[in-house]
């Protein structure tokens, strides 16, 4: 969940002159190393995957559903389906993803999309 506002920040870029979430603001406990660390491992890996991911989405998500996928759902698949480039087991991402869509997901049944996302994710593109 600490990584989550600089994802935001990847979607939506701060307005001209406003300073941007960084990996320290992103993490809770700013005097704590190593997650900031692993927030701006997270991020990079994120940003340097995020045309091909977001593609991915795209592709992957009920056009029916897309218009109506919330903005953070979407950067819980962007997060998740970047950690599993870098090994995250698939059941660890669904899981983990899942419960972040269940506590901060816009829909009542994100998690499911997410879920599933994930899921066709890790059979077509890994």
């Amino acid at each position: 969940a600490r990584v989550l506002p600089g994802l935001k920040q990847l979607q939506d870029p701060a307005p001209d002159g406003a300073e941007p979430v960084g990996p320290a603001e992103a993490a809770e406990d700013r005097r704590d190393v190593a997650n900031r660390g692993l927030c701006l491992k997270q991020l990079q890996s994120v940003a340097a995957r995020r045309t091909k991911l977001e593609a991915a989405i795209v592709d992957l998500v009920d056009p029916r559903v897309l218009p109506r996928l919330p903005a953070i759902d979407s950067a819980i698949l962007l997060l998740f389906m970047a950690e599993m480039h870098t090994g995250l087991p698939l059941p660890v991402a669904c899981k983990e993803a899942v419960d972040l869509s269940v506590a901060y997901g816009g829909m009542s049944d994100s998690h499911r999309y997410v879920n599933g996302v994930l899921g066709a994710y890790a059979r077509e593109y890994l």
